[in-house]
């Protein structure tokens, strides 16, 4: 964690849950998704921990063709409360805002193939919020969070034309074979 400012600490199983819905959106792409060599990072570790080549050169995403490696860069709560116009109702609107930034190895020749920041936003709106002692839930606000970044990441993936913009689509397997040059069934994108 780099400190500037303001320190926030997050639960490394809350943002774990991030990444689920953009693993199902690869499967749903025809990508083998297979889990890395755990790397966590330690106590005063400095900025190796984000050294992907590193990692790769190590054999931590065994035999795959491509990793997916994100960082989160912003994660942010935010509770406003507004008058409805024309009442004398106020609505309560708490959102968790999420925002990582991506990139697409090559793990043959350490070549960026694909690079861009998603974000992803999970509100609950409450009417008349603040005067009954409204308390979000903290999983539904992540939940939402994390399938509005997994679409996100689905955009760019697409205009980078990594993906097709219809997972799962017939027409699919002949972009894969034709982009990568590579049987779809051994290809591996680690996340």
């Amino acid at each position: 964690m780099k400190k500037s400012g303001y320190q926030s600490n997050n639960e490394y199983g809350e943002l774990r849950y991030l990444a689920n819905p953009i693993r199902g959106l690869l499967i749903k792409s025809g990508y083998k998704v297979v889990h890395a060599k755990s790397s966590v990072a330690t106590p005063n570790q400095g900025d190796e921990y984000f050294d992907i080549v590193k990692r790769i050169k190590a054999g931590d995403f065994g035999d795959a063709n491509y990793v997916l490696y994100g960082v989160l860069t912003e994660i942010s709560s935010i509770d406003n409360v507004d008058e409805i116009p024309g009442t004398k109702s106020t609505a309560q609107q708490v959102s968790l805002e999420v925002t990582v930034d991506f990139h697409i190895v090559d793990t043959k020749t350490t070549q960026i193939v694909a690079s861009f920041i998603a974000s992803g936003e999970g509100k609950e709106v409450r009417i008349a919020g603040k005067d009954n002692n409204f308390k979000p839930s903290t999983a539904k606000l992540m939940k939402l969070a994390s399938l509005d970044l997994a679409e996100d990441v689905r955009k760019h993936l697409a205009d980078q034309n990594f993906i097709t913009n219809h997972p799962g689509s017939a027409g699919q397997a002949r972009n894969l074979k034709r982009r990568l040059d590579n049987d779809t069934t051994t290809l591996k994108v680690y996340k």
